[in-house]
């Protein structure tokens, strides 16, 4: 068995922070009045920029920003498009790959790589691929669990390109379905 240990632990909030304050001093806004998500904005980070920066003033700006949220621009209504699309590539890889005798994780690990090959790069994506009974579930992440001749195969991906997430869910049959899964249908 091998263990990893990792000497140097990577702290996501202080690295935001350095980047943060630089961004302040580097744009001038040690003056300014910045708009923020106030139910987003880390207590940690809020309380760094103001004790640092007294006269630097955090305005609510939830509103706004969902207001600005709520329509998209072209640019954005491609990027959307893009990340649906892989959706589809991720779709058409369960229906090719799935069989009886494979398990959830091995299918899974065929429709991410399908996935990411079309996006020509690794990408965050959030999935439930189950079978059988877990179907009843509603979801849940793929496990080792072998895929039976017959049984539901519920698929739902959520790929994330360049910040934009497609949404797709699926169920399909391992094989031919039988005459009450078709009246179900």
């Amino acid at each position: 068995m091998s263990v990893y240990v990792h000497e140097n632990h990577w702290i996501f909030t202080s690295q935001f922070l350095i980047q943060l304050h630089e961004a302040i001093i580097q744009k001038r806004l040690t003056r300014a009045c910045i708009g923020i998500e106030k139910d987003s904005l880390p207590f940690v980070v809020a309380q760094s920029i103001i004790s640092r920066y007294p006269e630097l003033e955090l305005v609510d700006a939830t509103l706004e920003i969902s207001s600005l949220r709520m329509v998209k621009d072209p640019d954005e209504i491609e990027l959307i498009s893009k990340a649906a699309g892989l959706c589809d590539i991720g779709q058409e890889a369960v229906l090719k790959y799935a069989v009886a005798g494979m398990t959830e994780l091995e299918l899974f690990t065929l429709v991410r790589g399908a996935i990411e090959t079309t996006a020509g790069k690794r990408i965050p994506m959030m999935a439930d691929l189950v079978s059988g009974s877990r179907t009843a579930e509603g979801g849940g992440n793929p496990s080792d669990k072998k895929i039976k001749h017959g049984e539901l195969i519920l698929s739902d991906l959520t790929p994330c390109l360049n910040g934009y997430w497609g949404d797709s869910c699926n169920t399909i049959i391992a094989g031919e379905p039988t005459k009450s899964q078709k009246k179900y249908f």
